[in-house]
């Protein structure tokens, strides 16, 4: 199994994740591969999108880089399963 990068919610607000492989399900793969597919029709390379979202988030991304890795898993984890 593989890691994957998938659409979420962060305190109600679509966001980026990653998830760890062992928590990767169809769901998850599926929303990954619908992410895929649609930066492909849309024009979009996946470096540009994802330069971008660097630039617009670069605080919120500067402040969670600053903690530890298993603490923003773990939150990404609880938001998706709306814990």
């Amino acid at each position: 199994m593989t890691a994957a990068w998938v659409a979420c919610e962060c305190d109600a607000t679509p966001c980026i994740c990653y998830i760890p492989p062992p928590q990767i399900g169809p769901a998850d793969r599926a929303e990954a591969e619908r992410l895929r597919d649609e930066m492909a029709a849309s024009g979009s390379d996946a470096r540009a999108w994802f330069a971008n979202f660097i630039d617009e988030n670069s605080d919120e991304l500067a402040e969670a880089l600053s903690r530890p890795v298993e603490d923003l898993i773990a939150e990404a984890l609880a938001a998706r399963e709306g814990s």
